[in-house]
């Protein structure tokens, strides 16, 4: 089973987790009946004894987000020395652009790989696809940041929105305030434009998380649920870890 989100209606109930009854209960037994191997991400639970009870491998990563605009102070939840003092000081200089085609997303979030000594997973080509897709389906919005006095497209990003909710996804930028005007700039914006919640997409990175932070979202934990049924491909999975171990 390839890498996928899951989503449930409601809140575990303990006392059908213990009896080993519950739905995500079911869900981990059909999983592990009908497929040799099975990964997938969940944020919809924070009681994992289920999967840890079925062995399944949990590995906690944490995103940031802001779970409710309709409560969330704007600026002023920004951290006063970082975020706030780099938004207010360099918004001037600084003009947003809705982007028509998504290269410069792709160019920038490259440069910014690039610049820690790694490449884009998966291709600078597949993401341009991949993008375009989703472009067509009206399920991302690309946004850019000029300065005015260069016009110099000095940051670039892609947001996800599904119904009111919008995640920042894929960008990257030049050296400098940019991507803190750029990302300040579109939190405000669906604010005010009535979103309900903003994701910011990951917190796993010290330097990445450092930098989401200043904005003053909530950390918020997810999961990755893991289980190889098939002893050879058990085998196989940790050879592959091994090779990867030793080539780092």
């Amino acid at each position: 089973m390839p890498y996928s989100p899951l989503l449930l209606r409601d809140e575990l109930h303990e006392p059908s987790v213990l009896a080993g009854q519950s739905p995500f209960d079911l869900l981990l037994e059909s999983l592990s009946t009908s497929y040799h191997a099975a990964s997938f991400f969940c944020n919809a639970i924070t009681d994992v004894r289920a999967g840890k009870w079925r062995s399944w491998t949990i590995r906690p990563f944490y995103t940031y987000t802001i779970p409710s605009f309709s409560l969330y102070p704007g600026i002023s939840a920004w951290s006063k020395k970082g975020a706030r003092h780099v938004f207010r000081k360099h918004k001037a200089s600084y003009s947003l652009k809705s982007l028509d085609c998504a290269d410069a997303v792709v160019a920038h979030c490259s440069q910014s790989y690039q610049r820690n000594n790694r490449t884009i997973p998966g291709g600078e080509s597949s993401l341009l696809l991949l993008l375009e897709s989703l472009i067509n389906s009206n399920l991302v919005h690309l946004y850019g940041l000029e300065e005015q006095e260069t016009q110099r497209l000095e940051a670039a990003l892609a947001i996800l929105q599904d119904g009111r909710t919008a995640c920042y996804w894929l960008g990257g930028s030049l050296p400098g305030p940019a991507m803190t005007v750029l990302l300040g700039t579109l939190i405000l914006k669906y604010q005010e434009d009535g979103f309900q919640d903003f994701d910011l997409v990951g917190a796993n990175t010290p330097s990445i998380a450092a930098f989401k932070r200043k904005f003053g979202p909530t950390l918020s934990p997810y999961f990755h649920f893991e289980r190889i049924m098939r002893p050879e491909l058990r085998l196989l999975s940790a050879l592959k870890r091994l090779v990867s171990h030793r080539s780092a």
